[in-house]
């Protein structure tokens, strides 16, 4: 009886180490997509989560079309065809409940061509082969990335590049998901933040930006007319406020971006299962 006792303490201990080392070994990820993603890390997701089962593999997809460009008159020669293409460099999420990781799939597509219940991408990449007029032509480029995943948290940043045809520049983007890795649905900061934050949490954010990319040149000037960006990544640190161009200046001011740790938040934060405070 002792030795039985003893086989299933020693399971038990094994089991909680091997919990604590790929907690450890959890990784954070990301890749620059955009401006808007500057100051995250570059890593790869190497292990999977222990208890989800997570684990992520890249997938690209391209199509392309050239088009003659019409001469005009102020121009000098034959200019050289514009190629209009789509290209996606995708992340496919396993997990141990193929369900939930089709679910989160199928919400990462969705946000690549803009429709909610659009996610053949084959499709939607293809659809550049069928191009006829240059003046609907453009260059798009989407990439998805890891920004940071827990047991329970998935965080997914889906930078798009987006340069139409005669555009003085491109139009860059940045989408974050968050999603739970038990249900595949999203969440969002009202998920880990009390009720009524909004004003505490509009002050904390205010002056972390104005601190970490100074007070002049934004579209605003004082608490009231600040808004928050609903771009919002949650991280096992803290959250990431990521602006897109235009949202807050000029696209001269590229994509600025504020990080509040959960301890400048910490009257905010409720009880959740998706950050671990210890």
């Amino acid at each position: 009886m002792k030795k039985i006792f003893y086989s299933v303490i020693t399971t038990m201990l094994f089991l909680s180490c091997g919990s604590e080392a790929n907690e450890k070994k959890s990784p954070s990820n990301s890749v620059n997509s955009s401006n808007a993603t500057k100051n995250i890390q570059e890593t790869e997701l190497k292990e999977p989560i222990w208890l989800s089962g997570l684990s992520v593999k890249n997938e690209k997809m391209k199509a392309e079309n050239c088009l003659d460009v019409p001469m005009e008159d102020w121009m000098e020669e034959q200019p050289e065809p514009f190629c209009a293409s789509i290209e996606i460099n995708l992340l496919k999420i396993a997990l141990k409940e193929p369900s939930v990781a089709e679910k989160i799939n199928n919400q990462i597509a969705s946000a690549i061509t803009g429709k909610k219940n659009n996610t053949n991408l084959k499709a939607f990449v293809n659809k550049v082969k069928s191009l006829n007029d240059i003046e609907e032509a453009s260059a798009e480029e989407y990439s998805c990335s890891v920004i940071d995943s827990t047991n329970r948290l998935l965080c997914v940043g889906i930078g798009s590049n987006n340069m139409v045809y005669m555009a003085a520049h491109p139009n860059t983007n940045m989408t974050i998901l968050n999603f739970d890795l038990e249900t595949g649905s999203t969440i969002s900061i009202k998920d880990v933040l009390v009720e009524n934050y909004m004003k505490s949490l509009k002050s904390i954010v205010m002056k972390k930006f104005i601190k970490s990319n100074g007070k002049d040149g934004w579209e605003f000037s004082n608490l009231t007319n600040f808004k928050l960006s609903e771009n919002i990544a949650i991280e096992r640190k803290g959250l990431r406020f990521i602006y897109n161009t235009y949202e807050i200046s000029s696209y001269a001011n590229g994509a600025p971006e504020v990080f509040i740790t959960w301890s400048d938040l910490k009257d905010l934060v409720k009880e959740n299962p998706y950050i671990n405070f210890d």
